[in-house]
């Protein structure tokens, strides 16, 4: 019996060329704008840099004996959804034309605009169902140091003498180095040498895949005109 939305009687009675059964009838209670979640947390998402993007992690939505009206996913401050892990990611999700009954993927990333403790419960409502929310769970850190170095220019000109000690004040976890810039030093480094005159710009990593960067320019001696 393709039964519907509403509560009711279903009757029904066998019946072949000979004879036809009693009729026995039975009650039915239909329970309405029931949403179900795979999950009632998700699962805590790594500590990120401010103003990064997490990778996705999901949760399975059900519901049945809805209206047809939208189904609204979020919003919770610090987190994105879609309903694709690939797809477009925004402050809430809205689920549409999906008849009476749900069964959909909900993709969530942790996107922290400022630092610090990103814990609560999103909401599931809409479609005329009693609203449900979900867990989520997040640290958002600054940790770049701030960076200054002593640039040493090349001494003649032509020549590749040139260096750049850099230091770093501040920031939290191990740093990782990576310099662009011509020349054969090593670009992992955090001081290098051997310069040409010419843009050199490192970026600066640190913990929870923090990102910092500095230019430094070093020169070599103007050419002296003689008459």
């Amino acid at each position: 019996v393709n039964w519907g939305i509403l509560s009711g009687p279903v009757t029904v009675k066998a019946l072949n060329n000979c004879n036809s059964s009693a009729i026995t009838s039975l009650n039915v209670s239909v329970v309405n704008g029931t949403f179900s979640t795979s999950v009632s947390s998700v699962p805590k998402f790594d500590t990120l840099c401010v103003n990064g993007l997490s990778a996705s992690k999901s949760l399975t939505l059900t519901a049945s004996g809805l209206n047809g009206t939208d189904v609204v996913v979020g919003p919770l401050n610090g987190y994105v959804f879609s309903n694709t892990s690939g797809g477009t990611y925004s402050n809430s999700y809205v689920i549409s034309s999906y008849g009476t009954t749900l069964n959909k993927t909900v993709y969530i990333k942790f996107n922290p605009s400022t630092t610090g403790s990103f814990a609560g419960n999103f909401p599931i409502s809409g479609g005329g169902g009693t609203p449900v929310s979900v867990g989520l769970n997040g640290n958002s850190v600054n940790s770049s140091p701030v960076l200054s170095a002593v640039v040493t220019n090349v001494a003649c000109t032509n020549a590749k003498n040139g260096s750049i000690n850099l230091s770093t004040t501040g920031g939290s976890g191990s740093f990782t180095y990576a310099w662009t810039g011509a020349g054969t030093y090593d670009p992992a480094s955090q001081d290098i040498s051997g310069l040409s005159p010419v843009n050199y710009t490192v970026i600066v990593t640190s913990y929870a895949g923090c990102t910092t960067s500095a230019t430094y320019t070093v020169t070599e001696p103007s050419l002296l005109t003689v008459n």
